[in-house]
């Protein structure tokens, strides 16, 4: 099938859901610096046997942030601006009916840090590529985390498997593009987001 050309690329900050093919268990959540801001990313991954919320709390325990009931998808993700915070130690907690787990981290001078355990697996996830969907009306953002400047590609299929897109995004260690999907017509469509071996899936409906 030809190949329908109707995404225009264009600068901008986005973060997003995504899901990869990788297996994590029933419950799991990580917490990391969004490049060089005062930024953090926090993820949500699931087996998608239950539903589940993530939850922030403070040191006293008081609830900062509660997610919308994620049912139907194995991944949440949320952005979170570390000015609004003040300093000290936080929580966030992934809850579903059949698991509970929770992270720990800290905010110092609106900058993300993580206990020294957490830091040091950060560092052995240097060459790995962190990559961030979202749609917001009709506006595609894509952007990725790839310090080790991986070959990365994208390619989108319509609802039947058709690819109606496909190209290759910067060998940079932070990207950030914007896609007008305005043209495309109702229905399903599914991003996928190669790096070597790794895939990474993320589903929306136009």
């Amino acid at each position: 099938m030809k190949k329908v050309n109707v995404l225009k690329g264009v600068f901008a900050i986005a973060a997003i859901a995504f899901l990869s093919t990788s297996a994590f268990g029933k419950g799991k959540l990580v917490i990391s610096k969004y490049l060089d801001t005062d930024y953090a990313v926090v993820s949500a991954l699931s087996d998608m046997s239950n539903g589940f919320k993530v939850k922030v709390f403070d040191d006293e325990g008081y609830v900062l942030y509660t997610s919308p009931y994620v049912k139907d998808a194995s991944s949440f993700q949320k952005l979170f601006d570390l000015k609004s915070f003040v300093d000290g130690r936080y929580k966030v907690v992934f809850e579903s009916d059949d698991a509970r787990v929770s992270e720990v981290f800290y905010v110092s001078n609106s900058k993300l840090v993580l206990p020294k355990a957490k830091l040091a697996k950060s560092e052995s996830d240097l060459n790995t590529v962190k990559p961030f969907v979202r749609k917001d009306g009709n506006n595609l953002y894509v952007s990725h985390i790839n310090f080790a400047k991986s070959a990365f590609s994208m390619s989108i299929d319509d609802i039947s498997g058709n690819e109606i897109y496909s190209s290759s995004l910067p060998r940079e260690t932070s990207y950030s593009g914007m896609f007008d999907i305005s043209k495309l017509p109702a229905g399903g469509y599914k991003v996928m987001l190669t790096s070597g071996k790794q895939k990474y899936y993320y589903e929306f409906n136009k």
